[in-house]
């Protein structure tokens, strides 16, 4: 494979033209739930797949395109009809009908407001009235509400994101006052190990997305304290770029292998490590070798393409003299709040993760090919009670590591058969269960059944 991060978002705005229900005949028109408004298999259309129109507006200003009045007028229709399903309190729904969805609304504000801004001038006078009143109604909703299931740091950046817009929209402070709050509240529960909480736990994958809204923040506001925050984080993230060019994975806490560019794209003009990054994973993307845009469900679709879109668009970069850590030659990392450890050396790359119950990557550093991957135990009890070890538990046990690092210099003088690394990993298991004092047996017994180690 060989498509650059541009050609890629180019072939992903033409399939969204099919998504698109283009016939102003009905309804629907400006919808981009095909399974609503073509197929019927669904009895409401999920709004958050409407944040296309903002790569729909970009896609214009490209020469691919020779005449974009018809595009103009599916963007136009594509705005109205997503302002037409918001609730009388400015918010959206995503999963069920009446979710009123603090972060389906999050995410689509700014993107509505960007695409606003860019036809306006393409819209009369009642329609202008329209749409900003009802961004306004989205904005006041943000201000006003919360996100209570959880702690998800990528839903409250696009939260604060979508404050800050409107309040360049709008001129209201106190769109900015609560865009402020909610950044200080990211800030306040970011791990000392430079991680920002997704459900309570370090995921790289997700932590990209939220470093895409922070980095759009930070253009704006360029605040000391977000800066040392995104430094904190970069630092972190760059662990998780793995030599065979993916990204995260089974031990987050998530379990997210996405890698979102655009905000690393963004910082990489500020922060050495973040131009680095983008450097190796902006290969990884031409080459395939991540998860990209040609590879995406129509639910991650939008996110990811923005992102694609944004990273394209940055030229230039800081200068760098550093290393990632896959290319650096030995090193132990460990992050005990995360649950994670990374080993290296000359021969291999290692991700151990304990907070999951004992997930294991190793990779080749060269041949640059993942060798081992282990993500867990899958089992059934003697009673017929399914059972997995990969669940989050931030308090798995730390004393595990002084015995991995054990076990891991043995298994160097053999060429980490799978023997050596299966015992680094059983130690695991057994110290993940027995901290909940559950007695399960996984191995040799008539009695007890062991469905598939490392699924």
């Amino acid at each position: 494979m060989n498509i650059s991060i541009r050609d890629q978002a180019i072939l992903a705005c033409r399939r969204l033209l099919s998504q698109l229900n283009r016939d102003p005949a009905t309804p629907t028109y400006g919808c981009f739930d095909r399974r609503y408004w073509a197929w019927k298999l669904v009895d409401f259309p999920e709004a958050t797949f409407q944040r296309n129109i903002q790569s729909l507006c970009w896609f214009m200003d490209q020469p691919e395109i020779e005449d974009s009045d018809n595009l103009i007028e599916f963007i136009k229709a594509g705005l109205l009809y997503t302002l037409e399903l918001q609730h009388q309190d400015g918010s959206f729904d995503q999963a069920y009908p009446n979710e009123h969805s603090y972060g389906a609304t999050a995410f689509l504000l700014p993107d509505l407001i960007t695409a606003y801004q860019k036809i306006k001038e393409f819209l009369s006078q009642n329609e202008r009235m329209f749409t900003e009143n009802r961004l306004k109604r989205s904005a006041n909703f943000l201000y006003k509400s919360a996100e209570l299931h959880g702690f998800i740091a990528n839903h409250l950046a696009g939260a604060a994101l979508a404050l800050l817009r409107s309040h360049q929209l709008f001129g209201d402070n106190k769109y900015k006052s609560e865009s402020h709050k909610i950044i200080n509240r990211i800030i306040e529960n970011q791990s000392d190990e430079g991680w920002y909480q997704e459900y309570n736990g370090a995921d790289p994958g997700y932590q990209t997305l939220c470093m895409y809204y922070l980095a759009q923040i930070f253009q704006i506001d360029h605040s000391d304290k977000l800066h040392e925050s995104l430094k904190r984080s970069l630092h972190f993230l760059q662990f998780f770029i793995h030599p065979n060019g993916t990204f995260g994975g089974e031990y987050g806490s998530r379990r997210t292998e996405i890698y979102y560019p655009g905000g690393i794209a963004i910082l990489a003009q500020e922060f050495p490590v973040a131009a680095e990054m983008h450097s190796y994973m902006k290969e990884s993307i031409r080459t395939g070798s991540t998860v990209n845009l040609i590879d995406i469900d129509m639910g991650n679709l939008a996110p990811l393409l923005s992102n694609y879109i944004t990273a394209a668009s940055i030229k230039g970069s800081a200068s760098t003299d550093s290393l990632l850590p896959i290319k650096q030659e030995e090193f132990t990392r460990v992050y005990k709040s995360a649950g994670i450890a990374i080993i290296a050396n000359q021969a291999y790359y290692a991700i151990l993760g304990i907070s999951n119950g004992g997930v294991l990557k190793i990779f080749n550093k060269k041949t640059n090919r993942l060798v081992y991957d282990d993500c867990g135990l899958l089992g059934e009890t003697i009673n017929g009670h399914k059972f997995s070890s990969q669940i989050t538990n931030l308090n798995n046990p730390a004393f595990l590591y002084e015995r991995i690092n054990q076990n891991w210099q043995h298994s160097q003088s053999d060429r980490y058969r799978h023997g050596k690394l299966s015992t680094i990993t059983i130690q695991l298991y057994y110290g993940c269960f027995n901290q909940r004092k559950r007695k399960y047996r996984f191995f040799a017994s008539d009695q007890a059944r062991r469905i598939h180690p490392g699924f």
